[in-house]
């Protein structure tokens, strides 16, 4: 049960197994997930979006796409649009 009057700070070792890694969470998410540049170049694919799309892996995505915009929105629409 958490004391709410309880002061002393996790130690780094405790505080390590409490807090998730975040990269492996989105990277592991059954949701599509990625990170991309400005310029339309992936970053980082999760494996959901990699198989939504097709690719056998994140990193095959990720090698596939040049052009996000271009290659896979149906409208074509500028990727200038989600950054603002």
């Amino acid at each position: 049960m958490l004391d709410p009057h309880h002061t002393e700070k996790p130690s780094a070792q405790h505080k390590d197994s409490v807090v998730p890694d975040y990269h492996e969470v989105l990277f592991n998410a059954p949701i599509g997930v990625s990170l991309s540049t400005t310029g339309g170049h992936f970053i980082m694919v999760n494996a959901a979006l990699a198989g939504m799309f097709g690719y056998d892996s994140p990193q095959e995505m990720i090698d596939s796409v040049k052009d996000i915009s271009g290659q896979l929105y149906a409208d074509q629409i500028p990727l200038n649009n989600f950054i603002h």
